[in-house]
């Protein structure tokens, strides 16, 4: 399997670079200097240290953009990149929060529907981070039993109820979601 897919990771990897290079671009200059000064204020950067954000975090996305197109990736890269996107969603959350756009549609942020919403996404994402680590490990137990020409092995089935476990509450959070947002909660 891997070796089908061999030909995707290249492709993958600039994808990621490409993101991260393109918003350094972006915040170097591209977008008016005057108003990625005022977003920043308006996030709470003092305006003593208004450059040193702008040009710092341009800084930051460019060199997780290069080093993503490196030969070899290391855990720390990902992790790093990770630890951005939450940074900025806390900071845009926290500080900005009317770029969400239910804002701009006119609903409070305490509208049931809306909270309910919230929740919802909570749970599918508590079931759903831990489903990507049980897949790593069904698709690493069955290639070692692939190799040894064995069965899969209990721990597979295991790891696999767990999946399943988790995966259904997560499907139908979605499903709620979705039904929550396209009926503005009706009946709620």
């Amino acid at each position: 399997m891997r070796a089908r897919l061999a030909w995707l990771l290249p492709l993958l990897r600039w994808s990621i670079a490409l993101v991260w290079i393109v918003t350094a671009i972006v915040s170097f200059g591209v977008y008016p200097m005057d108003d990625s000064y005022a977003l920043l204020a308006q996030a709470g950067v003092p305006s003593a240290l208004l450059g040193l954000a702008l040009y710092g975090a341009a800084l930051m996305d460019l060199v997780l953009g290069v080093c993503a197109l490196l030969p070899r990736r290391v855990r720390w890269l990902w992790l790093a990149q990770l630890a951005l996107v939450l940074g900025y969603t806390a900071i845009i959350t926290l500080r900005l929060p009317e770029f969400w756009l239910i804002h701009i549609a006119g609903f409070p942020m305490s509208t049931p529907w809306l909270v309910w919403s919230m929740w919802l996404y909570a749970l599918a994402i508590a079931c759903w981070l831990p489903v990507v680590w049980l897949q790593m490990r069904l698709r690493d137990v069955a290639a070692a039993a692939d190799r040894a020409g064995q069965p899969l092995p209990r721990a597979y089935w295991r790891y696999f109820g767990w999946w399943v476990a988790l995966g259904i509450p997560a499907f139908f959070a979605f499903l709620a979601i979705f039904y929550l947002m396209v009926s503005k909660g009706a009946g709620l």
